[in-house]
């Protein structure tokens, strides 16, 4: 099915003007088209250019179109829309078709449920199907339309009433060091940020989708090729997950001594992850969270610790969690000096989340057992045996065990101070 998009000019333009400003694909499909429309539909264009980064939009901002100056562009890109309907709607642009012409648009100033009226000229007689889709900062709809059923140099009016997402109820929780919960105001974001007592950190949104879990050396053509990969590590096998959040790091010494009163860790430091922690103490720890929040953390399964490690729906089929090249993104016995280092330290995967390759190993919910073939759905693990796995490497290992399909287990009693944790959260 052909599409035709409009986006207005603080969602980010058009998808053609900003064709020609971006280093990356933006064509339907693609990761920062995704982004896009991602942030847009949530009202959150400011946070989008925070995270691509102001520097390279004033550098690139010339490329886009000669008669577009910079403080224009720049300015219409970072508002984001907060005041009347028609300041942000009349200034949609249609992407090119070669069966409509864009002729004119009216908008209803609404602001409980806005309409627009979308007039196309139609150039051609075509049998096929076009998607005729609006994202704007207000909501989002769209319609099938077939040229076939208008008239040749007909004008036809087109109209939407723009259906704006649900505000997720996502509150910021804040917990006392004596154990009290005050609830803050609700925020308008996808990701969560809960503090205890003094301490905050991040949970970080992820899209549920399907995705081919573990590694496989034998057929270099073939799914998942890895020239490292275990035996362990196959069959590579296709999971679908529901979406959760999942820590943005590694729990860390100050969120656990927040929690527990103590830190058991061997390399000390606030910033640093926790280690020296059994699986059996993650239980205790999480249980402990839950009563101060509210909230129902656990710790991830393993097909959720590896779709986040993947990047998701955003993946680019790195190596290790956000690259091919793992000193930039991973602590582990080729820099980190025989030491943890602080959270936060090296470059993030897909999904903004870091440290998920190196640093310290994670414990994972799952039992550990022999992968299956066949498609899975949320999947956890083995139904019996002891060990409980755990995923990522650490400061003390090569790089082939920060591998992103790399497994290990544990018994679920042993500690060391390789080994910490990261939270999880069903959506």
């Amino acid at each position: 099915m052909n599409t035709i998009l409009f986006l207005n000019d603080e969602y980010c333009t058009s998808i053609e003007q900003l064709k020609g400003y971006f280093s990356e694909d933006i064509t339907p499909g693609s990761d920062i088209y995704r982004d896009l429309l991602d942030y847009g539909r949530y009202g959150d264009i400011a946070k989008w250019l925070e995270e691509k980064g102001e520097a390279e939009f004033s550098s690139k901002v010339k490329s886009i179109t000669p008669n577009l100056s910079d403080s224009k562009f720049y300015t219409q890109l970072k508002s984001v829309i907060t005041g009347k309907v028609g300041d942000g709607i009349s200034n949609l642009k249609p992407t090119f078709s070669q069966c409509f012409s864009f002729e004119d648009l009216k908008c209803d100033d609404n602001e409980t449920a806005p309409t627009i009226s979308v007039i196309l000229k139609v150039l051609k007689d075509a049998n096929e199907d076009y998607k005729l889709s609006i994202y704007t900062t207000f909501g989002s709809n769209d319609k099938t339309i077939n040229p076939s059923n208008y008239t040749v140099g007909e004008s036809k009016s087109f109209d939407f009433t723009l259906h704006k997402p649900q505000k997720e109820d996502i509150g910021e929780v804040t917990v006392r060091a004596d154990g009290e919960k005050i609830e803050t105001s609700s925020k308008f974001s996808k990701d969560k940020e809960i503090q205890v007592g003094d301490v905050k950190f991040k949970m970080i949104y992820i899209e549920g989708g399907t995705f081919l879990m573990g590694a496989q050396r034998k057929d270099k053509n073939g799914d998942n090729y890895d020239a490292e990969a275990w035996s362990t590590e196959s069959p590579v096998h296709k999971v679908t997950l529901s979406g959760c959040y999942i820590g943005e790091t590694p729990v860390t010494q100050e969120l656990w001594r927040a929690v527990m009163g103590k830190n058991p860790s061997h390399f000390k430091g606030a910033k640093k992850p926790v280690e020296t922690v059994s699986w059996r103490d993650c239980q205790d720890f999480i249980k402990e969270l839950n009563q101060k929040t509210g909230l129902k953390f656990r710790l991830p399964t393993e097909a959720e610790w590896e779709f986040a490690a993947r990047g998701g729906i955003k993946s680019k089929g790195y190596k290790y969690s956000g690259s091919d090249n793992i000193d930039e993104v991973a602590w582990y016995s080729g820099n980190a000096k025989d030491e943890t280092h602080p959270v936060k330290q090296k470059k993030p995967n897909e999904l903004g989340v870091y440290d998920l390759a190196g640093n310290v190993w994670e414990w994972c919910q799952d039992r550990y057992g022999n992968y299956k073939e066949g498609l899975q759905t949320n999947p956890t693990g083995s139904n019996s045996g002891l060990g409980r796995v755990s995923r990522g490497g650490s400061w003390g290992d090569g790089a082939g065990y920060c591998r992103l399909s790399f497994r290990y287990f544990n018994d679920p009693d042993y500690w060391y101070n390789c080994l910490g944790l990261r939270l999880v959260l069903s959506e």
